[in-house]
């Protein structure tokens, strides 16, 4: 009896060995369908945009997100843009991005394509091509109508007929102002609220229901500006004045996240005043007009130090694409008659010099923009002796090559601004000899001597990319 136990003690043993072997085989085999299986998958592209049959920015960044950590190693030189254009390519979390080094061509077609062989941190390899074919967008045209308030917000196609505008607000006219995030899908307005103070809010581009941003109660939330990434918005607030229906406080410069609304005063001194920000096109630069020093308050962005220019123009100037340098005005009196005057900064040299040529002071300018390229310099002279009237001009920096891009003496040109492609310059004209003439908002387009009228009685345009 004690051997019959026994040998049925190890025929138990036996198979219990037996079943546990084979569970490993299994195991084995399955971890050895999931490897083999994860090889023919390989590493898992997540998404790429723009989605293919978008109507893109010209300012569009490409992007291919893995569904996986990956080796950025592997990845360099596997994202084209077809045609062709150069770029820069970086990496931020599980997200490959291109960002091309010019605005992309409206009306026209482009292929992105990242061919395989990227690798994920686990090994996996990405086996198939991932590509996406996209249109650049046609620029429109914003503006406030009518050109007095209360006025809205409307959008118009370059090559429209004034009733084709489309009302994109609905605030009772309570617009103040409103500025464009550099890749046109948003704009941020700011809007008068029930308690007379003014709000800023974020809306599509196609219009649609605004969400608030920030919420200023009493006080006045105003000049809103976009950074270059899109992610923050620096604006002007002014407090309530001290009693019902007295003047705001001074303007102090703040600044809000765009994503969560998180908002502050960019300088914590409360004597620092700061109005008409302007970021400088790589974002590295903020500049507002500080009205206590008549002076220009330039801080650098990351280490918050500050660079001071004295003018009484009481306006903020127009920046190089590269952000090193910028043309602004200033007053000068000569004869007994006060002159617009234009200079430039050099923010690496930390120098103010004379703009326009050897004798800048002759002739009675406006404010300056600076072409996409910084080939050429747009903006408004009177000449000497000549009728209170601005002609537009266009010319080099020093000065050299300048035309007369306008000659009808009824009219005078401000608030200028170039498109993308520095193709035409969008802006408003008035007739100053008219007794109550209206702004309008006209179209210039390079090389032509002709000024479009877009819209009557309209102001404040901005190109919407």
């Amino acid at each position: 009896m004690l051997r019959a136990a026994v040998n049925k003690s190890i025929l138990k043993r036996d198979r219990f060995d037996h079943l546990v072997w084979v569970l490993i085989a299994a195991l084995l085999a399955a971890i050895g369908g999931v490897l083999a299986v994860g090889d023919r998958v390989g590493a898992r592209v997540a998404g790429i945009f723009p989605a293919g049959g978008a109507q893109a920015s010209p300012f569009t960044k490409l992007e291919v997100a893995f569904g996986q950590p990956m080796l950025e190693s592997s990845l360099t030189g596997l994202l084209v843009l077809e045609p062709a254009i150069l770029g820069t390519t970086a990496w931020e979390l599980d997200t490959l991005r291109f960002t091309p080094e010019q605005p992309l061509v409206s009306g026209s077609s482009y292929t992105a394509r990242l061919a395989p062989g990227g690798r994920s941190v686990s090994g996996r390899t990405v086996l198939r091509e991932t590509s996406t074919t996209f249109t650049v967008r046609n620029p429109k045209i914003l503006y406030v109508y009518p050109a007095n308030p209360p006025h809205e917000i409307f959008s118009i196609d370059v090559q429209a007929d004034a009733s084709a505008g489309v009302q994109l607000t609905n605030t009772n006219g309570g617009i103040y102002d409103y500025a464009v995030a550099r890749d046109g899908a948003q704009l941020v307005y700011a809007a008068q609220n029930a308690r007379t103070g003014v709000d800023l809010w974020l809306l599509s581009r196609t219009g649609g229901v605004p969400r608030l941003l920030v919420a200023c109660e009493i006080d006045r939330c105003i000049a809103p500006e976009w950074s270059p990434d899109g992610r923050r918005i620096a604006y002007s607030r002014e407090n309530a004045g001290v009693a019902p229906g007295s003047a705001p406080g001074a303007p102090r410069l703040w600044t809000v996240d765009v994503e969560t609304g998180e908002t502050a005063a960019f300088n914590q001194d409360t004597k620092v005043l700061g109005f008409g920000a302007t970021w400088s096109p790589d974002g590295k630069r903020l500049m507002v007009y500080d009205g206590s020093e008549l002076a220009l308050r330039v801080y650098e962005v990351a280490s918050g130090r500050q660079q001071v220019v004295q003018t009484q123009m009481g306006m903020v100037g127009s920046w190089s694409p590269d952000g090193a340098r910028m043309l602004i005005t200033d007053l000068k009196l000569a004869q007994s008659q006060a002159l617009v005057t234009l200079h430039l900064i050099d923010f690496e040299r930390k120098d103010v010099s004379a703009a326009i040529g050897p004798d800048p002071d002759a002739n009675d300018y406006s404010s300056p923009a600076w072409s996409p390229a910084g080939d050429w310099l747009l903006t408004a002279k009177r000449l000497p002796g000549s009728g209170p009237n601005k002609q537009l001009w266009l010319m080099r920096l020093d000065g050299t090559e300048g035309r007369a891009l306008s000659s009808d003496n009824n009219y005078t040109y401000d608030g200028y601004r170039w498109d993308a492609w520095g193709t035409r310059a969008v802006m408003q004209r008035i007739a100053l000899r008219e007794a109550g003439a209206l702004p309008e908002v006209v179209v210039l387009t390079m090389g032509s001597s002709e000024v479009k009228l877009l819209v009557a009685d309209a102001s404040m345009a901005r190109w919407l990319p």
